[in-house]
């Protein structure tokens, strides 16, 4: 029963949407939820989806937001990409469906996660000119996240949200133990696997570079600008945006993951050409770096990766012989 305490932030975005906007609701409330609060928490409620922080903090913004006459809506070619990529995923499920229970809240937490999140954000963001608003406070709960995902990555025991949060929900949350690269700890922080910290890091981090070039942060900033929690900045080396870039950028890399870095050192190679005043000479060094080192790379890659996993010495070497087989039989049988 104390995993009511799910309805908690739903019941202040509730408060904020009605008696303010359900723009600064999605903002200011639901943002920090979606980034802080861990998803594999829920509330069972019998014969009901259980709802998740997530669900419960969108759900009566939706409501507000329809009762207001939806403003900011448009219809357009993108929503029916997102809806059809929700529809495929919900009816793979039900091709293969585990249990009724199971399924009810795998649809809801699609709709929560997915087709609520970007509806609102379509609808109350850019048409309201929010956007700037809208990263600040991406990148100031990431700059929270950090802090307390080092925890984890300097001591390798269980995250600061499951020693928390763990005892509201029995059962729940402890199967997400502390993973191990290169004898090092991968901080996972509130996302249950360090692979989705990484994406949601280097996602922060880039948003926060964007911020830095568009000059939206003053080079010395007292106060964090958040409604509900104004703390106070002490004196810092640098200046306010490169210590912001500094710290993500710290905490895309304590998650120690492989793809997600990579995928972020290639955007920063695009970005760095189209910035570029001799922008054709960096293409063709470009194309020369791809040919003398990215074709033996791949070979040598390919090579690595095309054995039987029993052959393997590392775990790492297991995962990556292990996945390229999943790849090479979804090839054949497309």
């Amino acid at each position: 029963m104390m995993s009511i305490i799910i309805l908690i932030p739903g019941f202040f975005a509730a408060y904020i949407a009605w008696t303010q906007s359900p723009h600064k609701a999605f903002i200011n409330v639901f943002v920090p939820v979606l980034l802080f609060l861990p998803t594999y928490y829920s509330w069972s409620v019998p014969g009901l989806p259980d709802p998740n922080f997530q669900l419960a903090t969108i759900s009566p913004i939706v409501a507000v937001w329809v009762i207001r006459g939806t403003p900011g809506w448009r219809f357009s070619f993108t929503d029916f990409l997102v809806l059809g990529y929700a529809f495929s995923i919900v009816y793979s499920e039900f091709l293969s469906p585990p249990g009724a229970p199971h399924f009810q809240n795998f649809v809801a937490n699609m709709i929560g996660a997915t087709i609520f999140p970007y509806i609102l954000a379509k609808s109350l963001i850019e048409p309201a000119g929010l956007r700037e608003e809208f990263a600040k406070i991406f990148v100031i709960v990431l700059l929270f996240v950090t802090v307390l995902m080092l925890h984890q990555s300097l001591t390798g025991s269980l995250t600061i949200w499951q020693r928390l949060l763990g005892r509201f929900f029995s059962g729940q949350g402890w199967q997400w133990s502390t993973q191990y690269r290169w004898g090092l700890a991968r901080a996972a922080g509130p996302y249950g696997h360090a692979i989705l910290a990484g994406i949601v890091m280097v996602v922060g981090y880039r948003l926060q570079r964007w911020l830095e070039w568009s000059n939206a942060w003053p080079k010395r900033l007292r106060r964090l600008p958040i409604p509900w929690l104004p703390l106070p900045i002490p004196w810092l080396p640098l200046s306010t945006p490169k210590f912001f870039t500094l710290v993500l950028f710290v905490g895309a890399l304590i998650t120690l993951v492989r793809g997600p870095l990579s995928a972020a050192v290639i955007a920063a190679i695009v970005l760095l050409i189209g910035r570029s005043k001799k922008r054709w000479l960096m293409v063709w060094i470009l194309v020369a770096f791809l040919i003398f080192v990215g074709i033996p790379t791949v070979s040598w890659f390919v090579s690595y990766a095309s054995v039987d996993p029993s052959e393997t010495e590392t775990k790492s070497h297991q995962t990556v012989t292990y996945r390229w087989q999943l790849l090479v039989n979804y090839i054949e049988v497309g």
